[in-house]
């Protein structure tokens, strides 16, 4: 009976570890969305998202504009992770102010993508 409720828990403990190594996620990926911009007279949006650092880049901030369900990427910013300011100029300009944290030193960064 002794025997049988040490195998029981070693068989229980050996579950669980497969369950573990099997569900192990090395870089979790958790894609922040800033800000999401409807173009006026135009049928695509334009989303901005954060993307944290991993293994291969540094925190970035991306640009994409949504057109009928395909997403392209416009712009990415390395080394930035806030949105300031998102402004729309017209219908084919937008503005950004980024701003990079945590670092020791404060840095924005104003620009502009095209949206055509």
């Amino acid at each position: 009976m002794k025997r049988l409720i040490i195998f029981s828990i070693l068989g229980l403990l050996l579950v669980f570890l497969i369950y573990k190594i099997a569900t192990f996620s090395l870089f979790d990926v958790e894609i922040e969305e800033l800000s999401e911009i409807k173009v006026p007279n135009k049928n695509y949006t334009v989303k901005i998202y954060y993307l944290p650092p991993n293994a291969t880049s540094q925190s970035f901030i991306q640009v994409r504009k949504i057109d009928e369900g395909i997403e392209s990427v416009l712009a990415n910013y390395e080394n930035y992770d806030s949105l300031v300011k998102a402004q729309l100029v017209g219908d084919s300009l937008l503005m950004l102010e980024l701003f990079r944290k945590g670092t020791g030193i404060l840095k924005n960064k104003k620009t502009s993508v095209r949206l055509e």
